[in-house]
């Protein structure tokens, strides 16, 4: 295994999305107490937002700030303020001598403009930036990733894009090879790691752990934070019915983070199988993708081939209707939170119309402060530091 060796650089580490960048990003930001290495933070965990103003011109994605994020002379000052907040943790490496560490899940599909300004940055006061990327075999990223599109347009309201099973991925995040020689062309493949986000060949099962292992990083197990924000299929489809009718008629808008986190911590208590796509769905995204596979597989140093039709005699998706076939199950727990009855029986568009009806009502049953999860305490403690952090 390819370890970094020690000396003074700037760890940038860019995701992919999906592949325990959560995990990773909580643990350093709660718990890292290495005097070698320092945590950049734009005053939050996740510093894609901030990293997002540093090396793109464009406007923020809504899940960042709303219509707010097209604002010109917002995001001047919100740019501002990020450059500044940079400058004064290079300033602090450099003067105290340790490493630093930048985390930001959204550079994997950053663009090669964007890249190099962002290196331009990092580099300016001596830094030497070094690359690390875990990457995810094409069928199980589009799954997991499917799962949290789903998640982040039900906050909000009808005019914003619904995810397609026909749109699953933008095409610059799945095109692997072409990734590979963006970030090798402008760190140096010498400055960049491709690791497969395998957990079972992980220490301990453990992305963070991993991590840490790579990049020299002392960090205790008991601040390790583990990241779980996958739903099972039953949940999935109970949210994209949701994004797809109820919220998309609500007068409501978005919805305020904390409804957010408490329904979709409601969600996740729904177990079952896991999301699957039937393979007539991916194989016209990633056939043509097959071609550098060997390339891709000598760079990272793994196999990433699949089984694609593996799932294929299963409850797998072959099409939108079949998001809106509610298992038994998921119908009971839905009509225990809402204490509503749903007719059985219905064709599918009017039993989706139904249950996304139901969802809209147990989101706005939010109990406010009187009963907060621990996801939503640390969202809190989250808010407390980022004060702190960001001045």
């Amino acid at each position: 295994m390819r370890v970094f060796p020690a000396m003074k650089r700037c760890i940038l580490h860019v995701g992919m999305p999906k592949t325990g960048t959560s995990s990773i990003q909580e643990s350093l930001f709660f718990g890292l107490n290495d005097p070698r290495f320092q945590y950049f933070t734009g005053g939050e965990v996740n510093t894609a937002r901030t990293l997002l103003l540093l090396g793109s011109d464009d406007d923020l994605p809504l899940h960042f700030d709303g219509e707010r994020g097209r604002d010109t002379a917002f995001l001047a000052a919100e740019r501002q303020a990020a450059q500044q907040r940079l400058a004064r943790h290079l300033e602090e490496a450099q003067r105290s001598g340790r490493e630093l560490i930048v985390s930001g899940e959204n550079c994997w599909r950053m663009p090669e403009n964007e890249l190099r300004k962002l290196k331009t940055l990092l580099e300016q006061t001596g830094l030497r930036v070094q690359v690390v990327a875990y990457v995810r075999p094409w069928k199980e990223w589009l799954e997991s990733n499917f799962a949290q599109r789903t998640q982040l347009v039900c906050m909000y309201r009808s005019n914003q894009p619904h995810p397609s099973i026909f749109g699953l991925a933008n095409p610059v995040q799945i095109d692997y090879w072409n990734r590979i020689q963006t970030f090798d062309g402008i760190f140096g493949r010498e400055n960049v790691l491709f690791r497969k986000f395998q957990p079972g060949s992980f220490p301990g099962g453990c992305v963070t752990r991993d991590f840490c292992q790579l990049t020299g990083i002392s960090l205790h197990e008991s601040q390790i934070r583990r990241a779980n924000d996958s739903m099972r299929l039953d949940a999935v489809r109970l949210i994209f019915a949701y994004g797809k009718f109820a919220n998309r008629e609500a007068p409501h808008g978005r919805v305020t983070m904390w409804q957010h986190r408490w329904l979709m911590n409601r969600l996740m208590a729904l177990r079952g199988p896991a999301l699957r796509f039937h393979s007539s769905v991916v194989e016209p995204l990633l056939q043509p993708l097959l071609p550098d596979l060997e390339l891709i597989e000598e760079r990272i140093g793994a196999s990433m081939r699949e089984d694609w039709t593996q799932h294929d005699a299963g409850d797998c998706i072959r099409t939108e209707d079949d998001l809106f076939r509610f298992s038994e199950e998921s119908l009971a727990w839905l009509e225990g939170e809402t204490g509503i009855r749903l007719p059985r029986g219905q064709p599918l568009e009017e039993s989706a119309r139904q249950v996304g009806a139901l969802i809209h009502r147990l989101r706005h049953t939010f109990p406010g402060f009187r009963i907060l999860s621990q996801s939503a305490l640390n969202a809190t403690h989250r808010f407390w530091i980022r004060r702190t952090r960001s001045r």
